[in-house]
């Protein structure tokens, strides 16, 4: 049997039948944050951080409002690089909120995570892993 020919020409159709446009572009109309295009990537960063946060189990209550005043200094020094910045917590055993996270240098992010690891830290999601393995051993 013939498959039937699709005169759709990859696009997806609306549910109303039309074809959507190549490329709809940006939609400043529906954004929680307003037109701005810099407010909307702090909202979508923000977003990112707060669910990786509750994924990995360790709570989170920092208001968007709150979260942009905290990167206010250092928002276009923000990076992967050594000496660009991110978030972290003082104490990693407590929740993300505002008095327990601070704005630093990545490399002094690493090096406060090398120590917590000497310690005997671990996150949840490396207790999951080792919980994993552990699971897998067993059953062997």
């Amino acid at each position: 049997m013939a498959k039937a020919h699709n005169t759709n020409r990859g696009r997806r159709l609306s549910t109303w039948g039309q074809p959507r446009p190549a490329s709809r572009g940006p939609r400043p109309h529906v954004w929680a944050t307003g037109p701005d295009p810099e407010l909307h990537v702090k909202w979508r960063i923000w977003g990112q951080q707060k669910n990786q946060a509750q994924w990995r189990e360790e709570g989170w209550s920092i208001k968007f409002a709150d979260w942009c005043q905290l990167w206010q200094e250092h928002w276009h020094e923000r990076g992967r690089s050594a000496d660009q910045y991110c978030m972290t917590r003082r104490d990693w055993s407590l929740p993300w909120t505002l008095d327990n996270v601070q704005v630093v240098p990545r490399r002094e992010h690493a090096r406060m995570q090398g120590n917590a690891v000497r310690d005997g830290w671990r996150s949840i999601a490396r207790k999951r892993q080792l919980e994993k393995r552990n699971e897998k051993n067993q059953d062997t």
